[in-house]
């Protein structure tokens, strides 16, 4: 396994809406999202990358704690990535966490793990069978703070990504992750001092890439009319050597590219480029022994050249 993560975290009391602070997600293409607060009128607009977002499960309500997580998968990622969260009637006091992981599949919800549910101190959940020996596994919960300092802990292994201890905030929580080599049902066990009373909680499985670990990403490129524009990948293997294959989407759908160089390399070079092409996508496709990984699309702007002539008399 070849995870890599980033989180951050807002807070608010008394808001109708909450934006992160911008986190570099380049190559963690699955983005999650938790919100904790007793309101739960929750929608979440594309983020600053485009990207919309489908909620996992339903809100998990306890006593007046709500708690609802949302997923982006294969999604458009890179630096100053923010993601924001609105409330469509009345105020919120929320706890927002927004994370993304690296090494996850295109498609990498394994909904059959999923479980929800709420409890008493100490919090445990315990998720169902998970459908692939190579997974992370997530773990959300959600507290009361009331004036006291709210703080968290897992007894059983997951590291805390992100957790508010705000003792001035009302609605506090918590994320997690572990990385599972087998398929056995995971437990996660959470204390939290300074508040008590039931809880919600989320626990499921990310499913890992089989193939390639993508660490930087094609970026878009800008060129002028006879330029050459060049695309670049850094990858991480899985197992045995790396391949390359660059391909080109010129409006009917991906295919290797047949000109340029460095098509089978980790850096492909265009050949003198025309108005015409701007537009045109351009990704990789990185394999090793265990399968192959698809890079994102980068995108080719050609701009037209202006030649400005002088006269002297």
């Amino acid at each position: 396994m070849a995870f890599s993560y980033v989180s951050t975290k807002v807070t608010g009391s008394g808001v109708t809406t909450r934006t992160t602070a911008g986190i570099d997600t380049t190559g963690k293409r699955t983005l999650l999202v938790s919100v904790a607060d007793t309101n739960q009128n929750v929608s979440l607009p594309p983020d600053s990358k485009g990207n919309t977002f489908t909620q996992v499960g339903t809100t998990q309500t306890a006593a007046a704690r709500g708690l609802s997580v949302w997923i982006c998968e294969n999604a458009t990622v890179g630096a100053g990535h923010t993601i924001q969260v609105d409330w469509t009637s009345g105020s919120a006091d929320p706890t927002v966490i927004f994370e993304a992981v690296g090494g996850t599949a295109g498609t990498a919800l394994d909904s059959g793990s999923l479980v929800q549910g709420s409890g008493s101190p100490n919090y445990t959940l315990t998720s169902n069978a998970l459908a692939q020996a190579n997974s992370v596994v997530f773990s959300f919960v959600a507290g009361e703070s009331g004036s006291n300092p709210a703080t968290y802990a897992n007894t059983t292994g997951f590291t805390i990504d992100q957790s508010e201890t705000n003792g001035n905030l009302y609605w506090t929580g918590a994320a997690g992750h572990l990385e599972v080599a087998a398929t056995t049902a995971v437990q996660s066990i959470w204390t939290q001092s300074g508040a008590s009373g039931t809880a919600p909680m989320f626990i499921f499985a990310l499913a890992a890439e089989a193939g390639p670990l993508i660490n930087t990403e094609p970026s878009d490129a800008t060129v002028y009319q006879g330029e050459t524009a060049q695309f670049s990948v850094s990858a991480t293997t899985s197992g045995g050597s790396l391949s390359y294959q660059w391909q080109v989407d010129t409006g009917g759908g991906f295919s290797n590219v047949s000109s340029g160089s460095g098509g089978t390399t980790d850096t492909y070079t265009t050949p003198a480029c025309v108005v015409a092409d701007s537009g045109d996508l351009y990704r990789c496709q990185v394999t090793d022994s265990n399968g192959t990984t698809n890079t994102i699309s980068a995108e080719l702007t050609v701009l037209m050249a202006v030649i400005v002539y002088y006269y002297t008399a």
